[in-house]
């Protein structure tokens, strides 16, 4: 059953978040709406309420569902407080925002209890919904339910005072959104960050994989899920593989040139300066080593840069348009990864940055003369894949240019790096 009075909106969409993976804990969550220009951050239980008019659309008062036993191997009692008796609907949605269950019941003045059986191992958002309250929580069922879900009405108990001590409660925050807009969730968990790029079409639960990205130093990086794919959303900056072994630092220019093993340096030999914000800058013979990137993680290789800028076109509806010249490709791909209001001499409308990749103009080393390029408006970032014996292969960002450049960049220039890994564990 659906009632008519929850449509009143043409835009009324519920977001929620859940952790998986190290965490299910989710701390706190930042939301862009770039083409709004607005960010909001909010805490890991509060509900994103987005609407295309604020202060339009919002319930009347809004409370979450008390959910115990949470995590559940079986059965969960819900509880929430009513103000009036009316119809309502229960819902259930997974991780993917698609409703399983729907269940239309009648709630009545003051304390509801309801049991909830039979969900399938997974995080799930509970909501209930009635023409003039919202309701809604997170269950996560641990145990080995197989259906069907079942939902039984228990006790109701008369009207009393709203409670003021439920420390749990999360808020409903309201955002401005019109249909069609792109949001970009940035998650935190204790050191982890997952960041995901969702355009909202409904209510939706967003899990948030929180998954290691620590390299041999004990760098945690932020992660960044886009397609299929995953990828740090910081530039490399390890002075050692995985296994504990050192990289070779080189300050001397002549030695730059004239090495062929792998080597790191950082920009302008200025550690203290630029680690944090570009990252370290290697050479071809560190980018292609098979333990330089955290466990379970790879320098992307020429196919992997391929998928990613099929992925970030695809998504906006456009194709390779300009493959026709040169070697730039992708018509806003290159647009879509870079960081915004960094890059100098920027096109109008580029450095959206949508996906949360936020690729910055990082400069390079020579593999002529060892000397650093100044880079405001470009930069150079590894695959793993070579031409020839001197040759690799490297992405190139530029601020002149929407697209991204596929280039063959000599062995031992100096440029940066990301790693990759597949959310299915294919290629990793």
């Amino acid at each position: 059953m659906l009632l008519p009075a929850f449509s009143l909106f043409s835009q009324n969409y519920m977001i929620s978040f859940s952790g998986s993976g190290e965490t299910t804990v989710i701390d706190s969550v930042i939301v862009y709406n770039f083409q709004q220009n607005i960010s909001l951050t909010l805490q890991g239980n509060d509900t994103l309420h987005l609407v295309e008019n604020l202060g339009i659309g919002q319930p009347s008062r809004h409370k979450p569902i008390n959910i115990y036993p949470n995590p559940t191997a079986n059965s969960s009692r819900l509880e929430l407080f009513c103000y009036r008796a009316e119809k309502a609907v229960l819902q259930v949605y997974n991780t993917s925002g698609i409703l399983i269950y729907q269940e239309g019941l009648l709630v009545e003045q003051g304390d509801n209890t309801f049991t909830l059986e039979g969900l399938r191992q997974g995080n799930y958002l509970i909501r209930i919904n009635s023409p003039s309250e919202e309701y809604s929580g997170q269950l996560i069922a641990a145990g080995s339910g197989s259906g069907p879900v079942k939902l039984t009405k228990n006790s109701t108990v008369s009207f009393k005072s709203l409670p003021t001590d439920d420390k749990n409660a999360g808020s409903i925050i309201q955002m401005l959104y019109h249909s069609g807009e792109r949001i970009l969730l940035k998650s935190f968990a204790g050191p982890y960050i997952h960041i995901k790029s969702i355009i909202p079409a409904g209510n939706e639960l967003v899990n948030f994989e929180i998954i290691p990205c620590v390299d041999g130093d004990g760098n945690y990086y932020p992660v960044t899920t886009i397609g299929t794919q995953l990828w740090m959303a910081e530039y490399l900056k390890t002075t050692s593989f995985t296994d504990g072994s050192p990289l070779t630092l080189i300050t001397d220019n002549t030695t730059w040139v004239d090495y062929s093993l792998p080597a790191y340096c950082w920009f302008n030999n200025d550690e203290i300066t630029y680690k944090q914000s570009m990252g370290g800058i290697y050479n071809w013979y560190a980018a292609s080593s098979s333990n330089i990137c955290p466990v379970g993680w790879h320098v992307p290789t020429d196919e992997d840069w391929k998928i990613l800028e099929g992925t970030v076109d695809t998504q906006f509806g456009v194709g390779h348009t300009e493959w026709n010249k040169g070697s730039w490709r992708g018509f806003d791909a290159g647009c879509n990864l870079r960081a915004r209001g960094i890059w100098t001499q920027s096109l109008p409308g580029c450095e959206t940055d949508y996906f949360g990749f936020s690729a910055i103009p990082t400069g390079g080393r020579s593999y002529i003369s060892g000397t650093f390029g100044t880079g405001t408006n470009w930069n150079y970032i590894w695959a793993s894949d070579d031409i020839d014996e001197l040759n690799g292969i490297a992405r190139h960002l530029h601020s002149s240019y929407h697209g991204v450049r596929r280039t063959n960049q000599a062995k031992a220039e100096g440029a940066s790096a990301r790693c990759v890994k597949y959310i299915d564990n294919r290629k990793n």
